[in-house]
């Protein structure tokens, strides 16, 4: 614990003359690249709504494979018999 209040008194000492523009900067970036790998990280997984709930395991077989066959991207939920499309 010693060593992390001994960086973050460099850190202040180093930090505090900066001019306003310069701290915005060393704090905006790693501010704005990490709001932009979350954004990315955010808009490339998939987001999945239900198709349909509360079947049983032949009707989601049969639902399985026609989602398949159109090529639609799904998920299934076998233990509450959810399907996510």
């Amino acid at each position: 614990m010693e060593k992390v209040r001994e960086y973050w008194g460099k850190f202040l000492n180093w930090f505090s003359p900066l001019p306003l523009w310069k701290k915005f900067v060393v704090l905006g970036l790693p501010i704005l690249l990490m709001v932009t790998l979350l954004g990315i990280a955010y808009l490339a997984t998939p987001h999945y709504s239900v198709l349909f709930s509360n079947l049983d395991p032949s009707t989601i077989q049969s639902v399985e494979y026609t989602l398949s066959r159109m090529g639609v991207d799904y998920n299934i939920d076998y233990k509450k018999g959810i399907v996510y499309v």
